[in-house]
């Protein structure tokens, strides 16, 4: 009798423990069983796993929090729900402030220095002239015109046919003519030929003999001037010359 009772106290209790579990079903009609929310399972592996984590656990809303009807549960659900509001504000202030960092960091270090900015930058006064001394007639013009130049000037670019004259045109005096005048100025000239300065000269071989002159007397004529340009020249092309003032590149 006590064997029959114990087997009958056994099953009662088998048949309790059942009806606990039963009772453990979501209560929103899902059939969902309920499962702790502080135990999770998980099916993924590496970063799929880690990625339904974070989202199970700390960001989404919309998934559904396991709930049993008690204030217990009531209490966990809203909890990891300020857990998650929280992470999102978390996250989106380091976001914003990596954003913020990021961007101060590249301005200061393409901001330019002061000494680069007064040495550097700025306008770039200088002058043109073309085709002068076109002959005898106008060399006294040209050297007052020279005379003249505003204060503000800090060189002279001479565009070429420094020798169209056509007495001179070609021959060796008619460039040394040029440069004699062109060295009455106050600023550095530099000086490109022209097509009259050689093109013009009939045959190949008189063409290379000019340019020959024109290189002696006006090619590097800056070089009579102190100044700080640091003109390059094509060992190349008699007359290409480049260099960076201010900035500024100036290509012949």
């Amino acid at each position: 009798a006590k064997m029959d009772m114990l087997h009958s106290s056994r099953e009662k209790t088998k048949s309790a423990r059942g009806m606990y579990r039963a009772s453990g079903y979501a209560m929103d009609g899902s059939h969902e069983e309920y499962n702790d929310y502080t135990k999770t399972s998980s099916t993924g592996v590496g970063l799929g796993g880690i990625w339904m984590w974070l989202r199970g656990t700390l960001w989404s809303d919309g998934l559904e929090l396991n709930y049993d009807g008690t204030t217990q549960s009531l209490v966990r659900r809203e909890k990891i729900m300020q857990r998650r509001r929280r992470f999102r504000w978390a996250t989106m202030f380091f976001i914003g402030l990596s954003i913020a960092v990021g961007v101060l960091v590249h301005l200061i270090n393409n901001a330019p220095s002061k000494s680069a900015m007064k040495l550097g930058a700025g306008d770039v006064d200088f002058y043109v002239l073309a085709d002068e001394p076109y002959d005898f007639s106008n060399v006294e013009q040209l050297t007052r015109d020279l005379e003249a130049l505003p204060s503000d000037a800090e060189f002279i670019v001479h565009l070429g046919n420094a020798n169209g004259d056509s007495q001179s045109q070609c021959q060796e005096y008619g460039f040394e003519r040029a440069a004699a005048v062109l060295k009455e100025s106050p600023v550095p000239v530099l000086v490109i030929p022209g097509d009259l300065d050689w093109a013009a000269c009939g045959s190949k071989r008189a063409a290379e003999r000019s340019l020959g002159y024109w290189d002696v007397n006006l090619g590097r004529l800056e070089k009579n001037w102190d100044h700080s340009l640091d003109i390059d020249y094509s060992d190349d092309v008699i007359g290409n010359f480049a260099f960076l003032h201010k900035s500024v590149l100036f290509i012949s």
